[in-house]
Order: structure tokens, then sequence, then C-alpha cells
């Protein structure tokens, strides 16, 4: 039979094996909720370092939208680049026989004749470039008139630039059978081995080489140098030199014709037989023979006027000057002088006068030396 006292006892330790389980349970809940939290913090960490690494891959698509932004105003496929897209490099097949338009803001030009049946276009720090098909042939169907622009009609954006080039350099190689026309703006210009060049320019100087059927080359502040070139000529400049070696006629009438209004020119060797040289300030320097049956004026009027022609040439002469004096190492025959108001006018022949010369300067000296009949350069 159990007392009293130990029952209370057994109570005691059954309610103290009851709180210490309760105990374990909640220690046990408790660590576990800890470890669960922590897994949760750990996951939910990872999940934010995914999503920043997402994050910076998605900077990548605004970049690649820029991009696609500059292909449309012709700075992405549209365009050749090379050399760090330093310069532009086009070409379309054309004609043999073929026109070659083009305008210059700026830049040294140079067009080049090659036996290529192709127009090549370069633009070196430049702007766009593209061609124009304004003709085509009617057997070959390639290109007779090309105009070579500022802009590629292939760009379907609607952004057009200027239809002039513009670059520090800009070369166009084209068929020797070439006709090129070119306005410039601020351009130095070199034109060689092609069949007819037509260079207008602002401002800037202009050389021809070996363009075989007439050249017509201006400028307004710049010089302009020709050499082995035929047919039909004209060079002028506003403000600057004029200098030819070595012309020559294609047919009956070619002529040969050289103005400036500040500065000197220098022929030698001209087979025109029509040539007329006038300079408003500068002197005039002539070396080479007067071919029978030629037309030769040579007027400034504040310069001298120098001829260089061989010993035997035959021509008759009219000299006009009214304040400078007149030699002639060629004997003149039937001399006639007429002075009025100050201004003398004295005409003469030098043997059988196959040949007109007209010698005029309003202040300045007029001298006629005599050479060996083939001069060299």
């Amino acid at each position: 039979m159990v007392s009293g006292f130990d029952q209370k006892e057994t109570m005691k330790t059954t309610y103290k094996i009851i709180l210490l389980m309760i105990c374990i349970s909640l220690f046990s809940c408790t660590a576990v909720f800890g470890q669960s939290r922590k897994t949760e913090d750990c996951n939910c960490k990872e999940k934010e370092k995914k999503a920043k690494v997402k994050t910076s891959k998605k900077v990548k698509p605004k970049v690649l939208t820029v991009t696609t932004s500059l292909k449309k105003r012709g700075f992405g496929s549209n365009r050749v680049f090379k050399r760090g897209n330093d310069f532009t490099e086009k070409s379309i097949d054309v004609n043999s026989k073929v026109l070659v338009q083009l305008c210059v803001l700026r830049g040294k030009v140079k067009i080049n004749g090659w036996k290529r049946k192709e127009v090549r276009a370069f633009i070196g720090n430049g702007g766009s470039l593209g061609f124009k098909v304004r003709q085509k042939a009617q057997e070959s169907g390639k290109p007779t008139w090309v105009d070579v622009l500022g802009y590629d009609l292939k760009d379907r954006s609607g952004s057009r630039g200027n239809k002039c080039l513009s670059g520090d350099v800009i070369e166009l190689d084209v068929p020797v059978n070439t006709e090129v026309k070119i306005e410039g703006q601020e351009s130095e210009i070199s034109v060689d081995s092609i069949r007819r060049a037509y260079v207008h320019n602002h401002g800037g100087s202009i050389f021809v080489d070996n363009v075989k059927d007439g050249v017509d080359a201006r400028t307004h502040q710049g010089d302009v140098s020709l050499r082995r070139s035929n047919g039909r000529i004209y060079v002028s400049t506003t403000s600057g030199n004029v200098v030819a070696f070595k012309t020559d006629v294609n047919e009956i009438g070619d002529y040969f014709k050289a103005k400036s209004q500040s500065g000197a020119i220098t022929l030698q060797s001209v087979e025109q037989r029509e040539l007329e040289v006038r300079s408003t300030s500068g002197t005039i320097n002539y070396l080479g023979k007067l071919n029978s049956g030629g037309q030769y004026t040579f007027y400034t009027s504040n310069g001298s006027i120098t001829l260089g022609i061989p010993k035997n040439s035959s021509f008759q002469a009219t000299v006009s000057s009214s304040a400078g004096k007149f030699d002639s190492d060629i004997q003149l025959k039937d001399v006639d002088i007429d002075e009025k108001g100050g201004f003398q006018r004295i005409t003469g022949r030098a043997g059988t006068g196959d040949s007109v010369l007209y010698l005029t300067t309003y202040n300045g000296s007029i001298r006629i030396r005599k050479i060996d009949p083939d001069p060299k350069p």
C-alpha cells in the first residue's frame, strides 16, 4: 500500500519528466525553424545574386539598341569601313566610255584613269559615299553616266546628307575613256590619264596631266597646271598662276585659251593654232614655235610679255603698248609705227608672215627672243 507522501513524490517526478520532454520539443522546433530560416536566407541571397547577374546581362541590349539606331542612320552595315573606320571605298561596273560627275566640299581630290571598266571611289576621313546611275548602254546595260554622291541611295532611312563629297582624301579610279565633271569648293584637284576633264573649283589649285580630248579647268583662288593634254583647252584663275606644257590638237579648230586676273601665265610647246592668253595683272611668258596659219594673242594690262620663238619664225606682228618698250631679236620688215595719245602701235613682218601675232600691254615691256628651232623643256 502506497502512502500519501509517496504518491506526491511520484507525481512530482512525472511532472518533471513531462516538463523536460516539452522543453526538448521546443528546442527541437526552434533549431529546425532556425535552420529553415537560415536556408531561406541563403536561398534569398542566392536569388538576389542570380537576379543581379540577370540585371547585368540586360545592359547589353541597350547598347545594341543604340547600334541599331545608328545603322538606320547610315553608320552600320550600309557603309564599308576599314582601318579603324577611317575611310570608305566603293566601286561600280561601268561601260568603257562613261561620264562621271561629282561635287566636292573639301578634300584633296585625285582622279586616275585605268584600264578596268569600273569606277572605284575612295574617301579618307570623310563622309559617306554612293553612286547614282543616270543612263545605261542599250546593248550591254552597263552605266554610261554615273553621279558620285555624298550619300548612299541604298540607305532607306531617309536620312541623306549633302550630295557633295567631303573628306581629307578623295580618289576616283575611272576608265581611261572617261569624261569627268567636277565642281569643287575648297579642294586641291588632280586629274590624270582620262579622255576629257571639266574642273571648276572655287578655292584650290588644279593639276591636269595626260587628258586626251579637251580640258576646261577654272579656279578662283589657286594655280592651274597642265601638261601633255590635247584638244580644246581653256584654263583660268582669278588669283593664281597658269602653267602649261606640251599640248596638242585632235581636230581642226582646236584652241588654247588661258586667263588670269592676278598671276603669271607661262606656256611652252603649245601646238594649238588658235592661242589666246590674257592677264589683268601679271607677266606672260611663251616658249615654242608659231605654226603656219596660227593666230596668237597675248594681252596684259599690267605686266611684261616675253616670247621665245625659233629664229626662222614667220609671222605678222602687231605690238601695242602705252608705257613700255618693245625689243625683238628677230628683225622685222615693213615696220610701221603709229603713236596716238601716248599709246604706241607697231606693225611688222618676219619671213613671209605665215602666222599672226598680237602683243598688247598697257604697263610693261614686250620682248621677242630667238631660240633654237626645237627647244628642250
